[in-house]
């Protein structure tokens, strides 16, 4: 990649002491470092340490949502600063590192770990606690670190166009598996799980410098992930693996899911062997289910993938294959993620037959404006009586609207048959991890003029509390919502 992934005023003293530069001095006011922290799914409810080249260190924890993060750096403190996220959704002693010169966007995920390595030429933990992180800090030039960038691209096979020329380090991304960012990381994921590599024999190669080259079965499998990648074909992400072109008897299903998971929205895997005691895709076999029941004729048998800690609910309907439940791991509140549902099948020895299509529905369609009305009763919830609550029901879709007007913050919940969401945000400065600023989120919402909008695109923290759509379009919430001023 040819682009800097730092900002352009720092590249005339790259070379120069850092402190002698814009990047590099104490700051006599406070700044704010921001970014997402994600594997390609996102990094929650995780703590972010900071410790810059002077001035005291500083922690935040990253969103129970979508990974992002966000902290305020005293007036003492020179960057650059060194970014460690550990805890949280992530396994045990797992840590990622990522450097930031400048206050402004500061990303950490595996990817920004091995460029770290190359450039420092050592594994980042050691590294970052270090005694000497402020010599290690210092010591790092932005040459020394776009140097490292181009290896370490040029060995995953990531090109500049694959990511629009955008930085792993300082470009905003949303670990939404639709993001180009968030794909490369999830090709790696789905790379390492493929060749049976781990982040830290990648780390050990890294830090060799410039003589890092990427184990073979590894590129090879990277290659094959950011061959599908780079022509858009919407294919599964993360540890899944696995295409949606199958042949009998396998039995290929569509993905209709929530951003944030390791699988695309709309994509389509092949389940190899799909039965009450092994379920079989793309490199992956689980064995050994739990039985949780179902009432007749439904049977639910839910595999664990040791690997990720994702669990798949398999349902069956009588002998037949019904759906195929997606959920986040224990570690992260075992949250729903998303459905596997029917788009083609063929039966075969140990394979349900899959039946109808992909698991869809919608709210509100896009651009639509719709009536509704404030509750006359005042309702007093978390602020108080001053609480006003604004219902609507959409006839031709059959969605229910509810918002929760809690003065600083609002709660919007949608739903039909078979499906609920859910986005709090909050409307003013009193933003925090757990309700980030509605502009932020796709939401819009003025009470002077009656009005609330939704956008799908940007809609990151939508949380489906239940998941079986019955009607057509994506299960997500979008259009505009008018009601009467106040």
């Amino acid at each position: 990649m040819s682009t800097s992934f730092f900002p352009a005023a720092l590249a005339a003293c790259a070379l120069a002491s850092l402190a002698a530069c814009g990047g590099g001095g104490t700051s006599s006011t406070t700044s704010t470092l921001s970014g997402t922290a994600a594997t390609g799914a996102p990094i929650t409810n995780a703590t972010v340490a900071v410790q810059c080249q002077s001035g005291s260190p500083a922690t935040t924890t990253t969103h129970a949502t979508d990974g992002s993060w966000q902290v305020t750096l005293g007036t003492n403190t020179q960057l650059p600063c060194a970014l460690q996220v550990s805890g949280g959704s992530l396994p045990s002693g797992t840590r990622y590192h990522s450097l930031a010169l400048a206050a402004g966007t500061a990303n950490i995920t595996p990817w920004t770990d091995l460029v770290l390595a190359n450039a420092a030429q050592q594994d980042p933990a050691t590294w970052y606690a270090s005694a000497q992180l402020a010599s290690n800090l210092q010591a790092l030039s932005e040459t020394a670190l776009n140097a490292a960038l181009v290896r370490v691209n040029t060995q995953l096979g990531v090109s500049g166009t694959m990511v629009d020329s955008r930085s792993p380090f300082t470009s905003s991304f949303q670990a939404n598996g639709t993001d180009k960012l968030d794909k490369v990381l999830d090709a790696i994921k789905a790379a390492m799980s493929s060749a049976g590599a781990t982040h830290a024999s990648l780390l050990a190669e890294a830090a060799k410098g410039s003589t890092f080259t990427a184990p073979s079965a590894f590129s090879s499998a990277l290659g094959t992930q950011l061959a599908t990648l780079s022509s858009g074909s919407g294919s599964t992400t993360g540890s899944t693996g696995g295409t949606g072109t199958c042949t009998t008897p396998s039995v290929s299903l569509a993905y209709s899911g929530n951003t944030g998971g390791p699988v695309a929205h709309g994509a389509s895997l092949c389940f190899t062997t799909v039965s009450t005691s092994t379920l079989a895709f793309g490199t992956t076999t689980l064995t050994s289910p739990t039985n949780t029941g179902g009432s007749a004729p439904y049977a639910f048998w839910v595999f664990t993938d040791p690997a990720t800690s994702l669990q798949y609910e398999v349902i069956f309907n009588g002998s037949a294959l019904h759906e195929i439940n997606l959920t986040g791991p224990a570690s992260s509140g075992s949250h729903f993620l998303g459905q596997f549902a029917a788009a083609s099948s063929s039966s075969g020895s140990g394979n349900g037959t899959g039946s109808g299509t992909a698991a869809t529905g919608v709210t509100l369609p896009t651009g639509s404006t719709v009536s509704a009305s404030v509750v006359a009763t005042y309702q007093a919830l978390i602020n108080g009586a001053g609480n006003k609550i604004i219902t609507h029901a959409d006839a031709s879709s059959g969605a229910t609207v509810t918002v929760y007007d809690y003065i600083n913050y609002i709660s919007v919940g949608a739903g039909q048959s078979g499906f609920s969401a859910k986005i709090d945000c909050a409307l003013n400065s009193q933003a925090s991890d757990y309700y980030p600023l509605c502009a932020d989120k796709g939401v819009q919402f003025d009470r002077s003029a009656g009005t609330l909008s939704l956008s799908e695109v940007t809609m990151t923290p939508v949380v489906q509390m239940t998941y079986s759509c019955a009607t057509t379009g994506a299960c997500r919430i979008h259009g505009s919502l008018s009601f009467t001023p106040y």
